[in-house]
């Protein structure tokens, strides 16, 4: 075990390994370093204006880089909140899930 130490990965490490579908060729692993992704979210908070204030109701997988990061990571970022379903996407309750979900969203990303 880590014995109590915490984990700690250098921002220049592969922080990732992403799956991808192989739609150019057969699929294979993307290793994605752990400052690009911090970066990347940060910049995508910064172009989107997110505040700390901002909540996101994330429905796009988290196997998939726009769920990562253009959800869940350029929140993070910018400091605000995330709510995720516990149930797999279904458009028809969706209005229901942003009318009923605490903390309210103020975006989401589909």
């Amino acid at each position: 075990g880590l014995n109590g130490q915490p984990l700690v990965n250098p921002e220049k490490d592969v922080c990732l390994l992403l799956r991808t579908s192989g739609t150019t060729s057969r699929p294979k692993g993307v290793p994605l370093f752990q400052d690009a992704l911090i970066n990347n979210g940060a910049i995508l908070a910064a172009s989107m204006q997110l505040k700390e204030a901002d909540v996101v109701y994330s429905v796009m997988p988290l196997f998939h880089i726009g769920g990562i990061l253009g959800t869940i990571l350029c929140t993070l970022a910018s400091g605000g909140s995330i709510c995720c379903d516990s149930e797999p996407f279904d458009p028809s309750r969706m209005i229901d899930a942003l009318a009923l979900s605490q903390p309210q969203p103020t975006w989401y990303s589909s």
